[in-house]
């Protein structure tokens, strides 16, 4: 298995979140809390990395494992119709996972106890047909007195079965902490959600040495909330009774590691040190989530591997990594939902230090426009008369200076940088290619 990088600087947060759970483990609380980050933010990075460290801590005094940690992933098991089974079945795939791969004897034995306790919870759910299909099959053929008493006794056997399995599980969290890890409520439709998150209270609230941590997006699921009850309700007082409190997650900081998580397009240049830490800086101004920057770099490779044979410039990183990072941002709505009319082949972009365009503000910000402006004004060394009424502006003898030479010969209307043939080390023409596959797959 792959090694995941962390290019956010998730670190802190996850040491933060692992000293949480120990400390609720030593006092024997039961909490159900959440990591609220919009999507793409990395929330699922640090939900495994909190698993991964938690599944070895070992219990000094038993030298049994600390932790039942168990990973619900709701999207994964939303063809279960009743959440409450798809719970129990992840918990119970987990118990034997953790099972095979425990060589410890007393760690094994704790394993096989959480194996039987949740077989016989699943047991429940299959003898009461709590989430089988036949017992909506047999429900839709009662009429009269016959269905109203088959729905009351279903709704008894159920409640009679949420019961037995709380019992159960707090048999479990008198062997040790049990921790859910509760991944990508995001993903499911709003009806499955609201309802995963009202079985995950009515299975764990309130028993004690019990975590549930869910990954949650709280615009999405007050969205969700609104759906289902209408607008007019207090989303906020309806979540605290299913969420204790939420943990923030930033955007975060792009970290130079990000270099080694995409080396498979940046080993495509002959340099890269000077360019990738400049997209440190603008990725950083542009707030792009890691996601998204994933996708952005995935589309830069393919793109530039159609584009270009052999290593290229570090020139050329740099002016895709330009115009790919603001592609991205330009393509985004503005706090009002609207979307700019200049973002198809960036004409503009070569003319940021001058050029004033209504509206570019919206969609950039102030501080990557400066950015933009200072990197072009760095770029300019002195400028030569060519006509009457025209001038061109030599550039640097640099990538940054290359970089804009680039965009300004490829984008603007009228072309106004110049460099040295001599110390130019890439053909126009062939960057020209880019572009064209850009308008294409971009």
């Amino acid at each position: 298995m792959q090694e995941t990088v962390d290019v956010l600087n998730r670190e802190q947060f996850i040491d933060m979140l692992y000293q949480l759970v120990n400390t609720m483990s030593d006092l024997k609380q039961g909490k159900i809390f959440s990591i609220d980050g919009t999507w793409g933010y990395g929330k699922t990075y640090v939900l495994e990395e909190l698993e991964r460290r938690l599944s070895p801590v070992v219990n000094e005094d038993t030298y049994d494992d600390k932790f039942y940690v168990f990973h619900y992933n709701c999207w994964q098991y939303d063809y279960y119709e009743e959440p409450s089974v798809a719970i129990i079945s992840a918990m119970l795939e987990d118990s034997e996972n953790s099972l095979e791969h425990r060589i410890n004897k007393v760690a094994k034995a704790g394993w096989e106890t959480a194996k039987e306790i949740l077989a016989e919870v699943a047991g429940e759910y299959v003898k009461n047909k709590i989430g089988v299909n036949i017992v909506e099959t047999f429900q839709s053929e009662k009429t009269g007195i016959d269905n109203q008493k088959f729905k009351f006794d279903k709704m008894f056997a159920f409640k009679k079965t949420l019961d037995e399995t709380r019992e159960k599980l707090k048999r479990m969290s008198e062997i040790k902490t049990v921790v859910i890890v509760v991944d990508e409520l995001d993903r499911c439709m709003p009806e499955y959600a609201i309802k995963v998150l009202e079985r995950l209270h009515h299975l764990f609230e309130g028993i004690p040495n019990t975590i549930v941590i869910m990954a949650v997006d709280s615009k999405q699921l007050e969205n969700s909330v609104k759906k289902i009850f209408g607008n007019a309700v207090d989303t906020g007082r309806y979540l605290r009774k299913f969420i204790s409190f939420n943990l923030k997650l930033g955007v975060g900081a792009l970290q130079s590691k990000y270099v080694e998580k995409y080396n498979y397009y940046f080993e495509k240049f002959e340099e890269k040190d000077a360019a990738a830490e400049e997209l440190q800086t603008l990725a950083t101004l542009c707030q792009i989530d890691i996601r998204n920057l994933n996708k952005l770099i995935e589309k830069l490779d393919i793109i530039h591997t159609l584009a270009f044979k052999g290593k290229m410039s570090e020139s050329v990183l740099w002016f895709e990594l330009m115009w790919g990072m603001i592609k991205y941002k330009i393509s985004l709505p503005d706090k009002e939902g609207k979307y700019i009319d200049r973002s198809d082949d960036l004409y503009w972009l070569p003319e940021i230090d001058h050029a004033t365009y209504g509206g570019l503000d919206n969609y950039l910000s102030k501080d990557i426009i400066e950015y933009l402006k200072e990197k072009k004004n760095i770029a300019m060394t002195n400028t030569r008369t060519i006509g009457m009424n025209s001038e061109e502006i030599m550039v640097s003898n640099d990538f940054n200076g290359e970089a804009w030479h680039i965009l300004d010969q490829l984008l603007a209307h009228k072309k106004t940088l110049y460099m040295d043939p001599v110390n130019q080390t890439v053909d126009i023409d062939e960057c020209k290619k880019f572009i064209e596959f850009a308008k294409i797959l971009w």
